[in-house]
């Protein structure tokens, strides 16, 4: 038999990232009574994320070929990345802003708020006490998901399908995450799931075209950092389409976002991406 007929075919494939996800999510739900006894929705919000997606990827690590660092992009980017990705997190509001003319086209111009976190944010940070949302929300939750999605299972998918396949589907099971929370409308819920999903496939060609999971995740923890910044102020400070009721945000915040991005964009373009990605796929845990 050729060493061709029994190589061993990259993990996971999509049925396995799948299922990865599910029990993962389902692990969130399971761990979600006992954590919250003891911590406030957002830090078991985090919490249980770690258990769930954190805990899940690393239990699937055996079965995924090594080296481990370049093929989960545990390695550090080119430098010129640091500056891309600092440019391309005002995309953020450039999605925000996208959500808000969804909205208004589907009939629901008056929704506040992009999610539900948006509330949840402002609640936890009762008393001016942001540090909470900083660490577990700006901190904690894209790390875990860029670790599970970006990092587990996006590598395994692109192996399979190539860089288009691969990072839509990551995409689209980290956008699955989303389903069912909150109490929105259904034009309203659609119009997050498109923006989740999007977000997701930026993330996904960073860690891509860098090689390395760490600019998608600086990224990741960018946008929700910025997200809690443009809410710090709810009081005096409102923002049609994000804390209050709005069409869409306002252009003295949406061009400078415009223009970071299509900087960011400029440079990407510009910058080399990885000549050559992991190794290619042998054995697993070898």
């Amino acid at each position: 038999m050729s060493a061709e007929a029994v190589q061993p075919k990259p993990f996971p494939g999509l049925l396995m990232a799948c299922v990865l996800t599910l029990v993962a999510g389902l692990a969130r739900f399971f761990w979600w009574p006992a954590v919250r006894l003891y911590a406030d929705s957002l830090a078991a919000t985090a919490i249980t994320c770690a258990l769930g997606f954190g805990l899940v990827g690393v239990l699937a690590l055996p079965q995924v070929a090594r080296p481990w660092a370049a093929r989960l992009g545990l390695i550090l980017p080119a430098p010129r990345w640091h500056l891309v990705t600092l440019l391309l997190v005002p995309s953020l509001i450039l999605v925000m802003e996208f959500q808000a003319f969804l909205r208004h086209a589907l009939g629901r111009p008056s929704s506040a708020g992009i999610y539900e976190w948006s509330h949840l944010l402002i609640d936890s940070s009762a008393g001016g006490a942001w540090l909470g949302p900083v660490l577990w929300f700006g901190i904690a939750l894209p790390v875990l998901y860029e670790w599970f999605f970006r990092g587990v299972v996006q590598q395994g998918l692109v192996e399979r399908l190539g860089e288009r396949g691969g990072v839509a589907l990551t995409s689209l099971l980290y956008t699955a995450g989303f389903v069912g929370r909150g109490r929105a409308s259904l034009a309203v819920a659609l119009t997050v799931l498109l923006s989740v999903f999007l977000c997701g496939i930026l993330f996904g060609l960073v860690r891509r075209a860098s090689g390395s999971l760490v600019p998608a995740a600086l990224l990741h923890v960018g946008h929700n950092l910025l997200w809690i910044l443009l809410i710090a102020n709810v009081a005096s400070l409102p923002i049609p389409a994000l804390t209050v009721p709005g069409r869409r945000l306002p252009a003295i915040i949406v061009l400078p976002a415009l223009v970071s991005v299509a900087a960011g964009l400029w440079l990407w373009r510009r910058t080399p991406r990885v000549p050559s990605g992991p190794p290619p796929y042998t054995s697993p845990g070898r």
